[in-house]
């Protein structure tokens, strides 16, 4: 007699922020909560009348100090507090990445509280490197699912070896193909990707695509800030980047722009899928949408198969380029909009670090 297996529906969402921006220190989502996100935000956080077996999402930030108590910038920004935990709990996380390029901007020990947070509040953990007793991979009746996730970004801030995983393609191939051994279902996630651009690049398309030949079910990509297309390939799934989730960065439309991606499985495959857009409001927290575009995403996803159209006539670099430089352009209008908001001493950090990535860049190139 054949065996039906329960069909599970798994929730993805982007990128998880809990902290001040770095150019919002002071009046950020970190500022806002201080005390802690209120849970009644995590009974709202989801659709209604659905309840996901399996939550995941890319915690981009340090969640272990009880309180942030220095002032300064280095202190405060891209950090949150041990009170998010209980947050993320309540909201149904059941695994977090943290293969990200922020996650150990504090270094070792507070990356190490974070870990020892989120397992005291029973939430799992992708991207660790040592992740042999099984961080990664949930039982749900009869059906397992194993996570696995690399960071494909610089190292930010530090030159030592992390503790999370960071992407090496045929090593990653590797493990998609052992981990079929030990899991019906295999999520892979990717911290990857150049900033506010709504496109992927075409070696992005060309991994993501070999994760599926090579077994993975779904690819999730994190990062780019922005939301990117869905697509359909092989009989597995790729979500090019999921875009931001939790985040202070509202002051450009397209990086409030968020969503969830709801996926069913049945027997160890896909048996739908439905993207649910939605919007970041001013508390830092995503409104969903009601649209037909829901159903698929198709039409949400028609601007970036238009822009994939001009990747003919310009290069991806040269659009990568631009909308970096008009991300940058609304972030100091941003700024100078809440000049008003910032400590001086903060304002005039912000302002030295900036000058000073400048001059970097500028005798690097004046070295070339």
């Amino acid at each position: 007699m054949v065996k039906y297996k329960k069909t599970l529906k798994c929730y993805f969402v982007g990128d998880i922020a809990l902290g001040d921006h770095p150019k919002s220190v002071g009046f950020g989502f970190y500022s806002k909560y201080k005390q802690g996100i209120p849970l009644e935000k995590a009974e709202t956080l989801f659709p209604t009348g659905i309840k996901a077996d399996v939550i995941f999402g890319n915690l981009e930030f340090n969640i272990g100090e009880v309180s942030l108590s220095g002032t300064d910038f280095s202190h405060i920004n891209c950090r949150g507090i041990r009170q998010y935990g209980e947050f993320l709990k309540a909201a149904g996380f059941n695994i977090l990445n943290i293969a990200n390029n922020h996650i150990f901007q504090y270094g070792r020990a507070e990356f190490d509280k974070t870990v020892k947070l989120l397992s005291s509040n029973n939430i799992l953990i992708a991207g660790l490197k040592d992740d042999k007793d099984a961080k990664n991979k949930i039982q749900i009746d009869d059906q397992s699912i194993v996570f696995l996730a690399w960071s494909a970004r610089p190292r930010q801030g530090f030159n030592c070896e992390p503790p999370y995983k960071e992407f090496k393609e045929d090593e990653c191939y590797r493990e998609i193909e052992n981990a079929k051994s030990i899991a019906d279902i295999i999520c892979v996630s990717l911290h990857w990707g150049e900033e506010f651009i709504e496109i992927p690049s075409g070696d992005e398309r060309r991994i993501a695509r070999s994760m599926i030949d090579k077994g993975a079910t779904i690819v999730l990509g994190h990062h780019p800030h922005v939301v990117r297309e869905v697509e359909e390939y092989n009989g597995g799934l790729i979500a090019y980047s999921l875009g931001n989730f939790i985040c202070d960065m509202t002051w450009n439309k397209l990086t409030a722009k968020t969503g969830l991606l709801s996926v069913d499985f049945e027997d160890g495959r896909i048996r739908g899928w439905e993207w649910i857009p939605g919007k970041i409001a001013e508390d830092f927290f995503p409104r969903y949408c009601n649209s037909p575009d829901s159903v698929t995403g198709d039409s949400y996803f028609a601007k970036s198969r238009r822009l994939k159209d001009k990747m003919s006539s310009t290069s991806y670099g040269e659009l990568a380029k631009k909308a970096l430089s008009h991300h940058r352009r609304l972030t100091l209008f941003h700024m100078l909009k809440n000049i008003h908001r910032y400590d001086r001493s903060i304002l005039s950090e912000i302002i030295c670090n900036a000058l000073k990535s400048r001059f970097i860049k500028f005798i690097a190139r004046s070295d070339n």
